[in-house]
This record gives C-alpha cells, structure tokens and sequence, in this order.
C-alpha cells in the first residue's frame, strides 16, 4: 500500500469512527490529490461495506430506500448529491458491474466514501469493528 494510501486508509478509519476534526484534518494534509493509490482501496472498502448492508436484500426497493436516506441526510447537510450517481454505484457493487462505467470518475470517488460512512454507521459498528473491517478491505487489496 502506498503511503497515500495509508494515510487515506486512516482518513477513512477516522471518518467511520465519527472522529470529524481528525478526518479533516488528514484531508487537509493530504491535499487537492492526485491520491496515488487510494482507489483500489476506497473501492475495496465500498464494495464489502454494500455486502454488508444488502446481504439479507439485494431488491431495488433496498436500493432506493437506502439511496433515499443518503439524499435525504445530504439535503440536510446542504451538500451536492446526486441520487442516480449514489443507485449506479451501490448496484455496481451488488453485481451489475455495467452500471460503474456511467458515473463519472471523480463523481464515484467523492460518493463512495460518504455511502460507505452511511452504512457503516446503520451497522452500528464498534471501534474494533471498524478496524477488522478497514484491515478486511485492505486484504482485499492482496487477492
């Protein structure tokens, strides 16, 4: 894993554990990008994070229902969210491996984190969780 790659891998670890101040603050260290290496591991993390969220319904009503809690939590924010963006890629993740080449690239990468942070929290992980969960993606990365 590169170096990037490991400080983003703590970015995130901040991030899911609720640790906002640290998160921003290793996002701030790591700058405007490019982030070598993060890619592989944001998608690692993404793709198990969707595996565990749908494992019991993979429905499309699953889908929207979950889409429709992250629009809802970003329209609240005020922050930029694009519902058919976040439903592409969820569904990418369940299978349809198709649907990933429509969001634009930097479009993927700024909602996959967010989607995963969302799960994760749903899951009501603890801090140790978490960790297996970062180290799982991360070995993943080693298949």
């Amino acid at each position: 894993m590169t170096s990037q790659a490991a400080q983003y891998k703590e970015l995130l670890r901040a991030l899911f554990k609720g640790h906002t101040d640290q998160a921003r603050e290793l996002a701030d260290q790591m700058g405007d990008g490019p982030f070598t290496g993060t890619g592989p591991l944001l998608m690692a993390v993404f793709g198990l994070a969707v595996d565990r969220r749908f494992k019991n319904d993979q429905s499309h009503a699953a889908v929207m229902t979950f889409v429709q809690e992250v629009s809802d939590a970003f329209s609240a924010a005020q922050a930029p969210f694009n519902p058919l963006h976040a439903e592409l890629l969820v569904r990418s993740a369940l299978g349809e491996d198709e649907l990933f080449q429509q969001v634009p690239g930097d479009q993927a990468s700024a909602l996959m984190a967010p989607l995963a942070d969302k799960i994760i929290g749903d899951l009501h992980m603890s801090d140790e969780e978490i960790d297996a969960f970062l180290n799982e993606a991360e070995s993943l990365l080693t298949l």
